[in-house]
């Protein structure tokens, strides 16, 4: 099962599921995609993060 976010401030523009690999955060998107951030970027939003 996995946990679906979606990010409040818009910067992620349809939700996502975080996966932690090798200290960097990947964002599995729903529509198939992913994005790569720095392990750092999930420490500074995680106020904008809401579980979908």
């Amino acid at each position: 099962m996995n946990i679906w976010f979606i990010h409040a401030g818009g910067k992620v523009k349809e939700p996502f599921c975080p996966l932690r690999f090798d200290g960097r955060i990947f964002l599995l998107l729903r529509s198939g995609g992913s994005l790569s951030k720095p392990l750092m970027w999930l420490e500074k939003e995680k106020e904008f993060l809401r579980r979908v």
